[in-house]
């Protein structure tokens, strides 16, 4: 499985709100938990937590530096990210996705101020009989 990644970077004194879950949307369960986990992370801006929620092979391929470089890349295209959420769970036979909505915030050069929506989706597995995380991607 390929992963394509862009990551969020918040301030410190940032508040990102979560967004009410879509009552249509599937009820919680531990892969959405480790998923959602993945998320918050992420738009934390902690690398270190975001890692450790992946599988040790990914840990070793993912770096703090690549986790970095990528959050400014992501700041600077979108902005900050003003809030999120839950949208879906798409079940699968061997994996199950889960895809949030993130709306960033951003004030161009003119200072004129605009916001953006990009999805969110995670990959996990069940191994051992614990969730695991195969994927995620910023689309």
């Amino acid at each position: 499985v390929t992963v394509t990644l862009l990551i969020l970077l918040t301030s410190a004194c940032h508040t990102i709100k979560e967004l009410p879950q879509d009552p249509k949307a599937p009820v919680k369960d531990p892969e959405y938990a480790l998923a959602q986990k993945l998320l918050i992370h992420c738009l934390n801006n902690d690398a270190e937590k975001f890692i450790k929620v992946l599988p040790p092979k990914k840990q070793q391929e993912f770096t703090v530096k690549q986790f970095h470089d990528t959050t400014k890349n992501i700041a600077d295209t979108f902005g900050r990210p003003e809030s999120f959420q839950f949208l879906t769970k798409q079940s699968l036979p061997i994996y199950n996705r889960y895809v949030w909505k993130i709306c960033f915030r951003k004030t161009n050069r003119q200072s004129e101020e605009f916001t953006s929506e990009i999805l969110f989706r995670v990959t996990t597995v069940m191994q051992d009989g614990k969730p695991v995380i195969s994927g995620f991607q910023f689309f």
